[in-house]
Parts: structure tokens; C-alpha cells; sequence
């Protein structure tokens, strides 16, 4: 199974910056993702690429699971480092309820 390639990347931000493009920022109002952790999704993706090239996992599926385990990171609660302020803890894998 082949991922499709992946748009052009857009111009990184300067240190402490947000990215932002009118794309962004409409991904960003619709999604509900926090400026803070859009941009540890982004990072991470160009993480993965540099470290991984042929791994190709997009920003938009770590934000798919990220609002799925944690909210969104309880609705950007993260420090300047993108570190979480409270641990993301999923459901029990029991078999009972949630994950049957």
C-alpha cells in the first residue's frame, strides 16, 4: 500500500513562530487543533521524513489520533516545548466497554 506524495511543504516557520497560511488557518478553525500542537503534528511529520524517509505518515493522521487519545492534547495543553501538561492516558484495553 503506496501513501500518495505529499503536498509541497510550506515555508517553515522563524524560532517561536507558528506556521500559518490561509490553508492552515482554515484547517486550524475547522479541526478545533490548537496553534501548539498543529505544530508538533507538522514537526513531527518533517521529523519522520528526515529520520524515515520512506515512512510517509502525515501530520493530518497524528491530529486524526491525537483528538481520538487525548483531545487534542486537552485542547492545547502544552508547554513552549509542545510537552503535554498532563498525561494522555487512552481507555483500558480490557474488553469491557469502550474497546470490546
Amino acid at each position: 500500500l503506496e501513501s500518495p506524495e505529499p503536498p509541497a511543504p510550506l515555508k517553515p516557520p522563524r524560532a517561536g513562530e507558528e506556521p500559518s497560511s490561509p490553508l492552515l488557518d482554515r484547517v486550524r478553525s475547522e479541526a478545533g487543533i490548537p496553534a501548539t500542537v498543529l505544530a508538533a503534528y507538522r514537526n513531527a511529520e518533517r521529523s519522520l521524513r528526515r529520520g524515515d524517509p520512506g515512512c510517509r505518515l502525515p501530520w493530518q493522521l497524528l491530529a486524526a489520533i491525537g483528538k481520538v487519545e487525548s483531545g487534542q492534547a486537552a485542547g492545547g495543553r502544552v508547554d513552549a516545548r509542545g510537552t503535554t501538561l498532563t498525561p494522555i492516558l487512552g481507555p483500558a484495553l480490557d474488553g469491557v466497554g469502550f474497546a470490546l
